[in-house]
C-alpha cells in the first residue's frame, strides 16, 4: 500500500506486475522451441507439445497487447483525475479501475486470438490501422496532461490560500503520476530499441549461423 498514488492508479500498476507471471509462463516454452530443445509438427496429430507452444504464443501476444492497452488505460485514469480534480482524491470507488482493467483484458485477449488463429481479416486490418495511433496517442495525451497539470500547479502555488488543500494535493499527485509514466515510457522505448537491434542482427550478419539466430530469438523473447 502506497500513499503516494491514488488507489485506482495503484490497482493498475498491481495489475501490470501480476501479468509479469504470464510473461514468464509464455516465454519459457517459446524459448525452448526457438533453441530447438522441443519440436512439434502441425502436419501430424496435435499433441501436448503443440498445444503448449500454441497457447504460449497466444499468451505472448496477449501479454504484449496488455502492456500497450494498460498504458492507454492508465492515461485514461489520469484523465479522470484531471477532470474531476476537485473531488477525485476523496473518491475511493474501484469502478473506474475495474472497468478499465476488464476492458484491457477483453480487448487484448480478442486481438491476441485474432492474431494467433486469424479469426477475421477485417479485424486484422483494423488492428494494423489502429496500432500506430495506439502507440502514439497515449504518449501525446500523457505529455499534454503533464504540462497542463504543471501549469495549473504553478498557478495554484502562487496563490495557495485561494485553493483547497485537496486540490493542491491532487495536482501534486498528478504530476508525480505523469513523471512515473514518463519513466515507464523511456524504459519502454529503450527496450524496444534493444529488441529491434537484437532481431536485426541475424538478418544481416549472422543469417547462416543457426545457433546465433536461435540465441538472438531467445534474447528477443526474453526482453520483449
Amino acid at each position: 500500500q502506497s500513499s503516494l498514488f491514488h488507489p485506482n492508479l495503484r490497482r493498475m500498476v498491481t495489475f501490470l506486475l501480476a501479468h509479469s507471471y504470464i510473461h514468464v509462463v509464455c516465454r519459457v516454452p517459446l524459448i525452448l522451441y526457438i533453441t530447438q530443445m522441443i519440436h512439434f509438427d502441425l502436419s501430424e496429430d496435435v499433441g501436448i507439445v503443440e498445444i503448449v507452444v500454441i497457447v504460449a504464443s497466444l499468451l505472448r501476444f496477449y501479454h504484449g497487447l496488455t502492456v500497450l492497452f494498460l498504458y492507454c488505460a492508465t492515461v485514461i485514469e489520469r484523465c479522470f483525475a484531471t477532470i474531476y480534480i476537485h473531488n477525485y482524491e476523496t473518491i475511493r470507488s474501484i469502478r473506474i479501475s475495474v472497468v478499465l482493467r476488464l476492458s484491457v483484458i477483453a480487448i487484448s485477449l480478442f486481438f491476441a486470438m485474432d492474431v494467433t488463429f486469424a479469426i477475421c481479416e477485417i479485424f486484422r486490418k483494423l488492428e494494423i490501422a489502429c496500432n500506430p495511433n495506439l502507440r502514439i496517442s497515449p504518449f501525446k495525451a500523457s505529455f499534454y496532461l503533464y504540462f497542463y497539470n504543471r501549469h495549473r500547479l504553478k498557478h495554484v502555488l502562487k496563490r495557495p490560500e485561494s485553493y483547497s488543500l485537496s486540490l493542491r494535493y491532487q495536482l501534486i499527485e498528478n504530476m508525480r503520476s505523469f513523471m512515473f509514466l514518463q519513466v515507464i515510457s523511456t524504459v519502454g522505448v529503450v527496450g524496444i530499441g534493444i529488441n529491434t537491434v537484437i532481431i536485426l542482427i541475424p538478418q544481416f550478419s549472422l543469417y547462416d549461423d543457426i545457433n546465433a539466430r536461435a540465441l538472438c530469438g531467445a534474447a528477443f523473447e526474453t526482453l520483449y
